[in-house]
C-alpha cells in the first residue's frame, strides 16, 4: 500500500515541528529567574563593562537550560546557595550527600558554561 504524498508530507512536518518543541522546552525557565541570575552574575564582575556580562551572564543561563531542567536547575542552586548559609539551616544541605552532589553538578556545569562563554 502506497501512502500518498500529502500524507508523508504531513507525517514530516509532524515530526519537525514534534522535534522543535522538545527543543524548545529545553529553554523553559521563568524569565524573571533568568533575569535575577544574569543581574547576580554581572553584579559579581564589577570590573567588567555591564553590557558584556549581560551577554555573558545570559550566555551562562542558557547553558543551564540546554542541561537540566528549571526543577533540576533549582535544585541545583539551592544546594549551591546553601553552602554559603551559616548555621544548621545551611548545614542540613552541606551535610547531606545529597546535596553535596547537587552543589558538585552546579559548579561543574558552572565551571563549562564559564569556559563556553567567555566569563572569567
Amino acid at each position: 500500500m502506497k501512502f500518498p504524498y500529502a500524507v508523508l508530507a504531513a507525517l514530516s512536518i509532524s515530526a519537525m515541528l514534534l522535534g522543535a518543541s522538545t527543543r524548545a522546552l529545553a529553554f523553559e525557565y521563568p524569565t524573571v529567574d533568568r533575569v535575577e541570575f544574569v543581574e547576580f552574575c554581572a553584579m559579581e564582575h564589577p570590573n567588567k563593562p555591564h553590557q558584556e556580562m549581560v551577554y555573558k551572564c545570559s550566555c551562562l543561563i542558557d547553558q543551564f537550560a540546554k542541561q537540566v531542567s528549571y526543577d533540576d536547575y533549582v535544585d541545583l542552586s539551592t544546594a549551591f546557595k546553601a553552602f554559603s548559609i551559616a548555621g544548621e539551616h545551611g548545614n542540613m544541605i552541606r551535610d547531606s550527600s545529597t546535596g553535596i552532589a547537587l552543589n558538585k553538578r552546579y559548579k561543574s556545569i558552572m565551571a563549562a558554561a564559564k569556559t563556553s562563554c567567555f566569563v572569567q
